[in-house]
């Protein structure tokens, strides 16, 4: 299975925080839009090495400069312990956050990849030769077609008869 996204990873952030992405790439710095960014750096620090760096990580998220995510960064070290609650619901720790955007990115990863499996056609019916009634056998027909010349040379001999 393949690692969630950048892309992914921001997806998940900004659905625990509640925030859209306009407001992530904008210039604001409420108090949800922070969390969000520090989130997502602590993501991908921490999940993802290959996108880790932080101008990789600026870019990702529409930033001009590298210098908010390295401040993101180091606020998510000092706090990542510290209580923090999101709108109305329960505190949770920053690293819990981490964590619960990490799988749902991988969620969304497996939802992506996992298609669901189609029925199966079913079989075409198998086609069963006999030996052809009109040439005594010599010859091979379908079964329906034999049953239709026994029918028919049923009928022309009770006519004769």
């Amino acid at each position: 299975m393949s690692l969630p996204t950048p892309a992914d990873i921001i997806g998940a952030a900004c659905h625990i925080c509640g925030t859209d992405m306009n407001g992530l790439y904008s210039n604001s710095r409420s108090k949800e839009l922070v969390l969000t960014r520090e989130l997502i750096t602590a993501a991908l620090r921490r999940f993802r090495g290959d996108v880790s760096s932080f101008p990789c990580i600026a870019r990702a998220m529409g930033r001009s400069s590298h210098s908010s995510v390295v401040l993101a960064w180091q606020r998510f070290q000092a706090t990542e312990w510290a209580p923090v609650a999101i709108g109305n619901g329960p505190e949770t720790t920053r690293h819990a956050l981490v964590c619960r955007v990490w799988d749902i990115a991988r969620r969304e990863v497996a939802r992506r990849v996992v298609q669901p499996i189609a029925p199966a056609e079913p079989a075409p019916p198998q086609v069963r030769f006999v030996s052809c009634p009109c040439c005594q056998g010599k010859g091979r027909v379908r079964k329906e077609t034999a049953d239709v010349f026994t029918q028919m040379s049923a009928a022309v001999s009770s006519a004769a008869a």
